[in-house]
């Protein structure tokens, strides 16, 4: 693998193409990456990029492509990874939130009707009914 300090300015001739097992243009996906185009990057295949380093060794200018774009693919990568666990976070916290939510919706309706019924005459003369027969009981069987 060639080293940073030899690498010169990139001429552009092409040479890393032909010899990329995966049909890559290298040099298209580096100008990507150094234009901070991790989209285009992506779109011409970095996620395929192997990391074989031929790339490297056909490169007059000694830059070491298959270093930076393998660099820079398991970045994205793993930045994807963060924000699907991320998503996933986020989602089950919402779920939850919306269950606690509709938890104490129902708990404030049931409190509500046993308000209701517990304040109407119908029940109040029920409870005065029962509480009188408990008190004067009838004649025994």
């Amino acid at each position: 693998m060639a080293s940073e300090s030899k690498a010169l300015p990139c001429t552009q001739c092409g040479d890393c193409v032909p010899v990329c097992p995966e049909k890559l243009s290298a040099v298209a996906i580096w100008k990507a990456l150094v234009a901070n185009d991790d989209a285009q990057a992506l779109e011409l295949g970095l996620d395929s990029c192997t990391g074989c380093g031929d790339c490297d060794r056909a490169c007059p200018s000694h830059i070491a492509l298959s270093t930076l774009l393998v660099l820079r693919r398991d970045q994205l990568r793993e930045r994807a990874r963060m924000l699907q666990r991320a998503t996933s976070a986020r989602q089950r916290f919402e779920a939850r939130n919306a269950r606690l939510q509709r938890d104490a919706e129902e708990r404030s309706q049931r409190e509500s009707q046993l308000q209701a019924s517990a304040t109407s005459e119908d029940a109040v003369e029920a409870a005065i009914a029962r509480a009188l027969a408990r008190r004067n009981p009838g004649p025994s069987p």
